[in-house]
C-alpha cells in the first residue's frame, strides 16, 4: 500500500519538476537520483508499516486462527492510533503532495499559454499527464472506500453484522485490486 502511493507521489513530484522548474530540475532529473529515489521510496514504506511487522501475530478466535495485529496494553487506543497513522501517511499527505502538484502544473500550462516547444513533446507529455492521472484516480477509487471504513470504526460505534462484514472484505479486495490495476494501467 504505502510503496505504491510513494511512487504515485514522486511520480506527481516529478511531473511538477518538469513542467514547472524545467531548467532547475534537470540536474535532478537523472537515472541515478531516480534509482536513489526508489530505494527511498522502498525504505520509507518498510520504516512506515515497522508497526505491523512488530505486532503481527496470529490469535486464536473460537478455534480459528487468524492473522492479525496484537497491540500490547489498551488496544483500543493502539488500533485508533494505528488507524490514524496509516490514513494520514498512507494516503491523506501523499494525496495532497500529489493534488497541489497537479494543480500546480495547470497554473503553469495556463499561465505560459500555448508557446511551449514541438507538438511532439507536448503530446508526450500530455499522455503520461494523463496515464498518471488516471493511476492516480483508480487509486483513490480503489483505497477511499477502504480508509472511510476504517477511520469511520474509530469514530463511531459499528455493530458488526454479516453485511458489514462483507462491505468490509470488499473494500479490503478493492484495496488490493489497486495493486494488480497498476501494471495494467
Amino acid at each position: 500500500q504505502f510503496t505504491s502511493i510513494f511512487c504515485l507521489t514522486v511520480m506527481s513530484v516529478d511531473r511538477y519538476l518538469a513542467v514547472v522548474h524545467p531548467i532547475k530540475s534537470a540536474k535532478w532529473r537523472r537515472p541515478r537520483t531516480a534509482k536513489l529515489i526508489n530505494v527511498a521510496v522502498w525504505g520509507v514504506s518498510l520504516v512506515v508499516i515497522m508497526p505491523i511487522m512488530i505486532y503481527a501475530g496470529v490469535q486464536q478466535n473460537h478455534g480459528r486462527s487468524s492473522c492479525t495485529i496484537i497491540w500490547p496494553g489498551e488496544s483500543g487506543a493502539w488500533y485508533t492510533g494505528f488507524i490514524i497513522y496509516t490514513f494520514i501517511l498512507g494516503f491523506l499527505v501523499p494525496l495532497t503532495i500529489i493534488c497541489l502538484c497537479y494543480l500546480f502544473i495547470i497554473i503553469k500550462v495556463k499561465s505560459s499559454g500555448i508557446r511551449v516547444g514541438s507538438s511532439k513533446r507536448k503530446k508526450s507529455e500530455k499522455k503520461v499527464t494523463r496515464m498518471v492521472s488516471i493511476v492516480v484516480a483508480v487509486f483513490i477509487f480503489c483505497w477511499l472506500p477502504f480508509y472511510i471504513f476504517n477511520v469511520s470504526s474509530v469514530s463511531v460505534l459499528i455493530v458488526p453484522t454479516p453485511v458489514l462484514k462483507g462491505m468490509f472484505d470488499f473494500v479490503v479486495v478493492l484495496s488490493y485490486a489497486n495493486s494488480c490495476a497498476n501494471p495494467i494501467l
